[in-house]
């Protein structure tokens, strides 16, 4: 599995309690004449978690699976991004949705029809998917 970590705030006390001071990666702030420890808090929430054994090509990735991965990166992007390729039961990873997600993510090596489209591949757009 991936994780995404996001920053809650700058506290005086590790566990996220005390003080907080700012919710900004950065921030200006005068510091009173006693020391003061600041501890950066996140949370962590998972990201979209993929077989790394998985054999694309073997019928054992599903059209729910690619879909979850879809709305997985729609859910990371600021605009969702509209899919025309959604693969329904039964059919087959195709190089025109791959290389659709492939441009949702922003990254990632495109195929040409035809190409097979390998586990390694599949789990290299999975990492750039967890990424973002």
């Amino acid at each position: 599995s991936y994780y995404t970590y996001t920053l809650q705030g700058w506290y005086t006390a590790a566990n996220g309690g005390g003080d907080r001071w700012s919710s900004s990666m950065s921030f200006t702030y005068t510091m009173p004449a006693a020391n003061v420890i600041l501890y950066a808090y996140t949370t962590r929430t998972a990201g979209f978690a993929w077989a790394i054994g998985k054999t694309v090509g073997s019928k054992t990735l599903t059209a729910a699976e690619w879909q979850a991965l879809q709305s997985f990166v729609n859910t990371q992007r600021t605009t969702p991004y509209s899919f025309q390729y959604i693969p329904s039961v039964g059919d087959t990873l195709s190089a025109a949705m791959y290389n659709e997600m492939v441009a949702a993510i922003g990254k990632g090596t495109t195929v040409s029809k035809g190409q097979a489209i390998s586990a390694s591949l599949m789990n290299a757009l999975v990492t750039d998917a967890n990424s973002m």
